[in-house]
């Protein structure tokens, strides 16, 4: 089945990250048996097992204060929507906070549009 990996922002596509993917989905398949090689894994390699999403409030520009692979504590401003006719909204980190995987690119933002994706905490990986 042919399948399309695209990572980067807009007219630009980061080929570094796709083989970083690619590889990831062929690891992944050695791991779960799909692919007769042994997967290969890294000493420092971290499984988290909860996600919790932040979905926007309200519609406006959004401006976060956080990047991917940072770590971000339970109520700690990760950035700021600044609606059209209202005053600008913070938005902060939900309990217990966790490890950033997934950040907002796009500055204009609908309501429950996904701004980040915070993985963990620490706990849960294994």
């Amino acid at each position: 089945m042919p399948f399309s990996i695209q990572l980067g922002h807009a007219l630009e596509i980061d080929y570094e990250a796709c083989e970083r993917v690619t590889f990831g989905i062929i690891n992944f398949l050695k791991g779960v048996d799909l692919i007769p090689e042994p997967p290969q894994t890294l000493e420092n390699q971290k499984l988290y097992t909860d996600k919790r999403l932040v979905l926007a409030p309200q519609a406006g520009f959004i401006t976060l204060d956080v990047a991917l692979d940072q770590k971000v504590k339970e109520g700690q401003r990760v950035g700021e929507i600044e609606p059209l006719f209202s005053e600008p909204l913070e938005i902060v980190a939900p309990a217990p906070g966790g490890h950033v995987i997934y950040a907002r690119h796009e500055p204009i933002i609908s309501r429950g549009d996904s701004i980040l994706h915070i993985a963990g905490p620490e706990g849960t990986e294994r």
